[in-house]
């Protein structure tokens, strides 16, 4: 009897993230429960039913070494993610085949090997020539464990998918805790700069589009004209042979009139809003960047800070987090506001002065009776 798995479907609506389980009965009907808003609870109960679903009757899984399943995986991942996607994969099964051997059997690597896997890579140190002194400030970064455990456990996941594991050995593994790190938003006085020491305006239009739809540097670098809709004042984010998004799905965002007035005045010699001769700006753009930084006079700053900026100026001004996830095309909520919504000192300052209770008519004068009695 082949073994029947569980998913854990995400859905966000108003009230919050909340998740349910999805299967197949044995007739082939999709069947589903609603499990809470707690992503851990929810992987418990995914667990649970999958085991009552099978009831303890695991399938013959196909022997497959990590060397082979290497081969096999890379090859059927290419094409159907972006190639980045696929370089972290690359990399992440030639550690563990450096670890395992790329003779081990996948069906043998247990829960205990994947914990002295993963410790291994909490203990390793990034290559460098300084002295032993300084090992522990080289060691790798728990955010990039945390990034290669991802990529480890859909990696196992795809094997239990092909049949060649009942169970991911890497499931168990709990996250690294991170350090809070600085989300740099820019201020409205510090776009303005920018735009001003723009050399030209296709750089002008290409950074009001950044920080006013949130698109990312390669959406941008390969932006055709048959996506901008200048009638309905819309921006088409589309998957196409030469550039594929990056969680592929295409979605639509808006076109400001600023925004559209600067790409009015650009002369169409392209299919390509933004390209040389031609061909669509590359993403390394990072010098002519560095040069406009430095003439507009403001603290360095990257491509995906004007992310950062759109992502955080519309939670600021009330736009909710499904559709400031749909502008921005995240995968999820939780990324969104982790890693690009900053809410800092002022907003939290600003939101308490719309207390009921916070403003100054509402202060009973103490009399100076009562504040000696208090003293």
């Amino acid at each position: 009897m082949s073994w029947q798995r569980v998913w854990i479907d995400t859905r966000n609506g108003k009230r919050g993230t909340s998740y349910r389980l999805r299967w197949y009965d044995v007739e082939g009907r999709q069947r589903s429960e609603s499990v809470g808003s707690d992503a851990a609870q929810a992987e418990t109960e995914r667990r649970r039913k999958e085991a009552e679903i099978n009831a303890g009757d695991y399938r013959d899984v196909q022997p497959a070494s990590l060397g082979g399943y290497t081969e096999e995986h890379l090859e059927l991942l290419d094409g159907q993610v972006q190639p980045a996607t696929v370089k972290e994969h690359r990399e992440a099964l030639n550690r563990l085949v450096a670890f395992f051997g790329e003779r081990r059997e996948l069906g043998s690597i247990s829960a205990i090997d994947a914990k002295r896997y993963f410790r291994e890579r909490r203990q390793a140190v990034r290559p460098c020539d300084i002295g032993k002194e300084e090992e522990e400030q080289r060691r790798i970064r728990p955010a990039t464990v945390n990034k290669e455990l991802r990529t480890v456990r859909a990696i196992f996941n795809a094997a239990v998918s092909d049949g060649y594991l009942r169970a991911n050995p890497f499931d168990g593994i709990k996250r690294l805790r991170e350090a809070d790190r600085d989300v740099r938003v820019l201020e409205a006085g510090e776009v303005e700069a920018l735009v001003s020491a723009c050399p030209d305006d296709r750089w002008r239009a290409f950074l009001l589009l950044a920080v006013t739809t949130g698109m990312r540097l390669g959406e941008l670098c390969h932006l055709q004209w048959r996506d901008v809709d200048f009638e309905r004042g819309l921006v088409a984010v589309r998957n196409s042979t030469a550039h594929r998004t990056k969680t592929g799905r295409q979605r639509v965002v808006g076109l400001v009139s600023r925004a559209a007035i600067v790409l009015r005045r650009l002369e169409r010699k392209s299919e390509y809003v933004f390209h040389v001769n031609g061909h669509p700006w590359r993403n390394n753009l990072r010098r002519t960047l560095l040069a406009i930084v430095e003439k507009a006079g403001i603290e360095a700053c990257t491509f995906h800070d004007f992310r950062r900026t759109f992502t955080t100026a519309m939670r600021r001004l009330g736009a909710s987090s499904s559709v400031t996830r749909a502008a921005t095309g995240h995968a999820s909520v939780e990324v969104m506001e982790r890693y690009y919504t900053h809410i800092g000192g002022e907003d939290i300052r600003q939101a308490a002065e719309r207390l009921p209770w916070a403003a100054q008519g509402s202060i009973t004068p103490i009399s100076p009776q009562a504040q000696e009695a208090a003293g």
